[in-house]
């Protein structure tokens, strides 16, 4: 029996956000092309195909595809009767063969040959019908056929039986599929002969515009701008996660959609990413992903060093086909970073799984770190781990290779995390390697001094200096105190102008709270 609500096309919530670039490519595909709208779990995929149905009607057929729909027989048959929305005397014969051969569908492998002849029969009689349809059509235009989430499509014979569909889809048709990677039908073909047209993740991400309208208009917040801004940056305009923000602070009022560092990230969101994505991998996927999210960035390489096994490469080609919240950081595919509300829930499997140890995989990672010379997130991780010692041994190694304004940006935050007697040892060496260099010099007889002791700041550089310490970046800094970057310029020049210092670096060194001998 076949269920009736696979061939609804989903309703439209109100006051929905209109797409207007995305619904432009989808206009401009014509008969004869097959459109792929590939992206990760939850950024409205199928919300875009249905909106743009809705706003622009013409002869359409909606197949929601599922798990049920396994072997040929079935798949082409609710594709059939998809059609029969349009046409009822479309694909009588081609159910009729389906039917007659319907025995051939089982895992015995000897019938492969007649189950692929039998299916390229069914296949070719409803691409004949289907021109038919098209010459009657005196539309202006094609029929559409949605398949939605065809991802979930992984038998070999269905997707052979498609390809063959594709490379002979009649003028008068149209193929929209939405899917979670992209599927295996010659795309490389298809995008050389221009059959293809393709959405990807990063332009279904929702920008500033788009992301006001949803949250005012469609979740019915009063919000301001920079909180928008703010739940933008922390979703990276995913939709699912703008959803869950807007019902956060709808149910608790809560303006911060993500806690502050130690919190952790909101249960709705880690309920999702579980559910939808990371359960339906496999375990050695899992593992790898859960290990790989102690650092910002990882390549295959240190991948290899944290797992102590030597097919990262592989997986994650696999990874990035399944488009699994991977973000490529070079054209190279070398290295990579996850979405970030992705990996703050990877650290939290990697904190509570009892299948990878969250102590050893951080400490390999900063030696992998150390040994390729990316000093700045080796010390990132030692300093996570509390090994003061390795820290300060890179620290002063910095220090004496005069590299300090290399790691400005950091070096606040080092110096704020490291306890005293560690802090102590930095300066006494930053003091000691510096003291011939000009623009780097604090003199012994230029003590470490305390706020007090500086110039009086005005409240402004107070406010500036409170965040140089911690180690943000000029733009950081910028956006905390919403400023334009040319006038925080022109409170860090009058800083370092009070402090009698020309460097970041002088400044964190010269307010560190003093510590007795």
């Amino acid at each position: 029996m076949l269920l009736r609500t696979r061939f609804y096309i989903p309703p439209l919530r109100d006051n929905n956000v209109v797409r207007a670039g995305l619904m432009q490519i989808l206009n401009q595909s014509s008969g004869g092309s097959l459109v792929v709208i590939s992206a990760p779990a939850g950024y409205g995929k199928t919300t875009l195909v249905s909106q743009w149905l809705h706003s622009n009607p013409h002869s359409f057929s909606w197949l929601a595809l599922d798990k049920s729909l396994l072997t040929p027989d079935v798949f082409w048959t609710n594709v059939i009767n998809s059609f029969q929305a349009i046409q009822p005397s479309l694909g009588i014969n081609a159910l009729t063969e389906l039917k007659q051969v319907g025995d051939l569908f089982s895992p015995d492998k000897s019938s492969s040959i007649r189950k692929n002849s039998r299916l390229h029969k069914v296949v070719i009689s409803i691409l004949n019908d289907l021109d038919e349809l098209s010459v009657r059509n005196n539309a202006k235009q094609p029929i559409t056929l949605v398949l939605d989430d065809f991802h979930l499509i992984v038998d070999e014979e269905i997707v052979d039986s498609f390809n063959l569909f594709l490379d002979h889809l009649p003028l008068g048709v149209r193929v929209v599929l939405t899917a979670r990677n992209e599927p295996s039908l010659c795309l490389g073909r298809r995008r050389a002969s221009n059959q293809l047209v393709e959405i990807h993740g990063e332009e279904l991400t929702f920008d500033l515009m788009d992301a006001k309208v949803f949250l005012r208009e469609t979740m019915g917040l009063s919000i301001e701008a920079a909180e928008v801004k703010e739940i933008v940056e922390q979703t990276e305009g995913w939709a699912v996660g703008l959803q869950l923000a807007a019902l956060a602070i709808k149910k608790k009022g809560c303006r911060q959609y993500r806690g502050n560092q130690g919190q952790g990230l909101s249960r709705d969101v880690s309920d999702y990413l579980f559910e939808e994505v990371f359960s339906l991998q496999g375990e050695t996927l899992q593992i790898l992903l859960v290990s790989t999210a102690c650092s910002e960035r990882f390549c295959a390489s240190l991948a290899n060093a944290i797992t102590g096994k030597q097919d990262s490469l592989n997986l994650f080609k696999q990874l990035d086909q399944l488009n699994l919240f991977l973000v490529p950081l070079d054209n190279h595919r070398t290295w990579y970073r996850y979405h970030d509300l992705f990996r703050q829930f990877l650290i939290q499997r990697l904190e509570h799984t009892s299948a990878v140890d969250g102590v050893v995989v951080r400490q390999h990672a900063a030696k992998w770190f150390e040994n390729a010379g990316y000093v700045d997130e080796a010390i990132d991780l030692l300093m996570f781990l509390g090994d003061w010692g390795d820290a300060v041994k890179l620290l002063s190694q910095v220090v004496e290779d005069g590299l300090q304004s290399s790691y400005d940006s950091r070096w606040g935050k080092w110096l704020s995390i490291l306890p005293p007697e560690y802090r102590k040892q930095i300066s006494s060496k930053f003091i000691q390697h510096s003291s011939g260099d000009s623009k780097m010099s604090i003199s012994k007889s230029s003590p470490l001094i305390t706020p007090s002791q500086i110039e009086p700041l005005t409240k402004r550089e107070a406010e500036v200096m409170q965040w140089v310490q911690k180690g943000l970046s000029n733009k950081e800094i910028a956006k905390k105190l919403c400023i334009s970057p040319n006038t925080l310029k022109v409170h860090i020049r009058n800083l370092y102008g009070k402090m009698g210092v020309e460097t970041r670096t002088q400044a964190v060194l010269k307010v560190i709270p003093p510590i007795n001998p």
